[in-house]
């Protein structure tokens, strides 16, 4: 019986090697996947010796700066499917790098350092249908040479700048999620060269308050593109926040000023449309402040300050709604304020004499009786 079980571990233990021979070392396989995430790895393993069909091959959490076209050519290579490359630390990718993956279908490249990419960088990944490069860092948005790509993330990536031939290439494209970004305009006939497109996500960028602005959000409405129950807003010279559409698709009241300016579309309305006006900070808090917008005459009041902050009741020139906010109160100094601080200065200074007085009233006492012991204890000292 012993040794029957000698026998079985023995065989067990040569299965388990056999499975694993053909497996990286710091990875885990299985029948058709390699997974390698938080190994620090700072190389692409060799996977030349895999003995499985790795459909799915996940390298995310590593230190992997740069991307090699020999680093991803093997044997099983054209068995790959899904890709994850995300949070690795990726700096750079060869223009081929990814050339012998023929059937990958989803790449997974956030959460790195990217500030560009080699517009050939998929051109050969004729399956790949989902790429993820949000959470980089690129400035300009990377151009992207795809003819089977339906869905590219670019989410919180840096961009600031899209080129008009940025999309002449992803002729199949659906969805696209641009949001979080520095995107100040973008040219509505961007879009000419996006047949398929079905949903874009633009919202939270610094748009410019133009009509070209406006056209562009207009034309992605129109057709449907574009969710308006999120906030599409642009950014004024001055800082503020306008939105575009109201909660039902209508737009607002720039879309009336594109009108008028229909021959200027760089019109910048940011000046003559203010949806939340700025507000002094110095306040009388007995008087009341009348803000009015070049559409309506609508009037803003401040109410009693209490503590540090003052309520503050701002309009919406489109609908006659209004809202209210806290914005900071600087007390106004006057005379009287001058004169209590002066009374309190006063006071403290008073106190810290008669407090000092004691203090040195009381070392000298002591210092005397200090003294009167010293001189008794020598006259005793001569009578003895």
């Amino acid at each position: 019986m012993d040794r029957y079980l000698e026998y079985m571990g023995l065989i067990s233990i040569m299965l388990l090697s056999a499975a694993s021979a053909g497996c990286p070392s710091k990875c885990i396989c299985s029948r058709n996947s390699v997974r390698c995430t938080e190994k620090s790895l700072m190389d692409i393993p060799n996977f030349e010796t895999l003995d499985n069909d790795p459909i799915v091959i996940d390298l995310s959490s590593n230190d992997i700066d740069f991307i090699t076209y020999y680093a991803l050519s093997f044997d099983k290579a054209e068995v790959v499917q899904i890709l994850y490359l995300n949070d690795s630390k990726i700096i750079d990718v060869d223009d081929t790098a990814f050339k012998e993956l023929i059937s990958l279908r989803e790449l997974y490249l956030s959460e790195n350092l990217l500030g560009d990419l080699p517009p050939n960088s998929f051109k050969f990944n004729e399956n790949l249908i989902y790429l993820d490069l949000s959470f980089n860092l690129f400035r300009k948005m990377p151009k992207i040479i795809s003819s089977s790509l339906i869905t590219l993330n670019l989410m919180n990536s840096g961009i600031e700048t899209v080129d008009n031939d940025r999309f002449m290439d992803l002729p199949n494209l659906k969805y696209l999620n641009l949001q979080r970004n520095n995107i100040r305009f973008m040219d509505v006939e961007i879009f000419k060269y996006l047949p398929k497109l079905s949903n874009i996500q633009l919202e939270y960028n610094s748009w410019k308050c133009t009509c070209e602005s406006v056209q562009m959000f207009n034309f992605l409405h129109t057709n449907g593109k574009i969710n308006i129950k999120e906030p599409i807003q642009c950014k004024t010279e001055n800082d503020f926040f306008i939105r575009i559409f109201d909660e039902f698709g209508v737009l607002k009241s720039v879309g009336d000023l594109c009108s008028q300016n229909k021959h200027n579309f760089s019109y910048n309305f940011g000046g003559e449309f203010n949806e939340i006006e700025w507000l002094p900070k110095r306040i009388n808090q007995k008087e009341k402040i009348y803000k009015q917008t070049a559409e309506s005459n609508i009037p803003v009041s401040q109410k009693k300050p209490e503590e540090s902050q003052k309520l503050a009741k701002i309009c919406d020139v489109s609908n006659n709604k209004c809202m209210e906010y806290c914005i900071e109160y600087v007390t106004t100094f006057r005379f009287s304020t001058y004169l209590t601080f002066f009374i309190i200065l006063l006071f403290t200074f008073v106190i810290g004499f008669i407090l000092g007085s004691l203090i040195c009233g009381q070392r000298k006492s002591i210092a005397e009786n200090n003294s009167a012991s010293y001189n008794s204890l020598l006259k005793r000292d001569n009578i003895v």
